[in-house]
């Protein structure tokens, strides 16, 4: 049986990603709910209001998301996957 498992990582800040040009920022209300669907509506992406994504080749390759839609530079970010548990 294969288990789906949303994993976490809260320990970084929008300073550890600011000069990186391949994600891309997410908060218009449609598109966000559109990740969260991705990751199944987990619990660690429900108190997510915006994200930033790299998208390569369609697929969500890094995402981190982040309460409140305001990007500050000392503002939490979680880095969130998925992990397939066989």
């Amino acid at each position: 049986m294969v288990k789906i498992r949303v994993k976490d990582d809260c320990s970084y800040t929008v300073k550890d990603i600011q000069d990186r040009d391949d994600l891309i920022f997410v908060d218009e209300s449609q598109n966000v709910r559109a990740i969260k669907e991705h990751f199944g509506n987990a619990s660690e992406v429900q108190e997510c209001d915006a994200f930033f994504v790299k998208i390569e080749d369609g697929e969500y390759t890094e995402v981190y998301c982040m309460e409140g839609i305001v990007p500050y530079l000392d503002k939490t970010l979680c880095k969130i996957w998925i992990e397939v548990e066989e």
